[in-house]
């Protein structure tokens, strides 16, 4: 393995060479990878966390990840440039905290990645289960399970099409005008650029609610043209309505770093010219285990994700006397 240089930019999907993080794979045998990558020290969207500099965003590992499946469906899956990637889900999980660390060089990652599963079609394979573990200086610092698929370009335009038909939608998407961003330091930014959510609401069943910010011209979630809500983009909204409700319930501020585990099923198109509404629909605390939450996004009645995350107390702890307060919203 090497770390010299990145790999190939359309081998991960990514417009800007700045926004590839893998350097290098090998085939060990027909399931399983060695994949490098190098997290740099900090980042213009993962990395502008309020909390003081120290610790590696864990969503970076998480995007080394993603690029690695992508990467082991063209490089060893012999899946055509052209194709379409559909991500169907994802688990990810902190498991030592000490490998996000930030050091005085960025960190060399070893990917350690294997097939669980394949999907096939009349057309020969269609996607891949991978599950990823990100080791950092000898830590197995993170757990990640990967469920994508892909489609031609023809069948591509077809679903989407479809889904636009059905929401009574015009060919092309246009999106709408931006809601306002809630403040940036309730959800733990410092630059408002990279807000991705409205001031919160709630309702009488104290569910928190949101409306997604969709800006096509940011250059990591939009790195690339697209046509639809990217899945990175709800999985961030997610993150950013936990904090805020965290800290509208509580008081208690939390930071980006200290999303410690999830789980979220991507089950529809998000569409730019449609409101995407995100929910917080039931939070729970524990002194050990952290704040996790359940959250949804929905357009009009058909919810089009949902996630369970859990954020972890900071290493000076949360006030044990803010944790009653969280217990058994819904």
């Amino acid at each position: 393995m090497w770390f010299s240089q990145t790999v190939a930019r359309e081998l991960v999907h990514r417009a800007a060479v700045a926004e590839v993080l893998l350097t290098s794979a090998v085939r060990l045998d027909d399931d399983n990878f060695h994949v490098a990558a190098q997290i740099p020290r900090q980042h213009a969207f993962y990395g502008e966390s309020r909390a003081p500099r120290g610790t590696n965003d864990p969503m970076l590992l998480l995007e080394a990840g993603r690029q690695a499946c992508i990467l082991i469906a063209h490089n060893f899956c012999s899946v055509p440039f052209g194709q379409y990637f559909i991500m169907r889900g994802l688990e990810f999980e902190v498991t030592d905290r000490a490998g996000l660390a930030v050091g005085t060089t960025p960190a060399d990652t070893l990917l350690d990645c294997r097939i669980t599963r394949r999907l096939r079609g009349q057309a020969g394979l269609t996607g891949l289960r991978v599950h990823c573990t990100s080791i950092v200086d000898g830590r197995n610092t993170a757990s990640a399970a990967f469920d994508f698929s892909w489609v031609p370009k023809q069948r591509w335009n077809s679903m989407r099409a479809a889904n636009r038909a059905k929401l009574g939608l015009p060919e092309l998407p246009v999106a709408g005008p931006a809601p306002e961003r809630i403040a940036a330091e309730l959800v733990d930014r410092r630059d408002p650029y990279n807000v991705v959510i409205s001031p919160l609401r709630t309702r009488d069943d104290h569910t928190w609610r949101t409306t997604l910010v969709i800006d096509t011209t940011h250059p990591t979630l939009f790195d690339h043209p697209l046509d639809h809500v990217p899945g990175m983009l709800q999985l961030e909204a997610f993150r950013q309505l936990a904090i805020a409700t965290v800290h509208e319930l509580s008081g208690t501020r939390m930071h980006t770093n200290q999303l410690s585990a999830f789980t979220v099923r991507f089950l529809g198109f998000g569409e730019f010219d449609l409101p995407n509404e995100c929910e917080a629909v039931h939070v729970t605390a524990a002194p050990s285990a952290g704040i996790e939450l359940r959250c949804a996004m929905t357009q009009g009645e058909q919810v089009i994700a949902e996630a369970t995350l859990r954020l972890a107390h900071s290493e000076a702890g949360v006030d044990q006397a803010t944790l009653p307060s969280l217990a058994g919203h819904r």
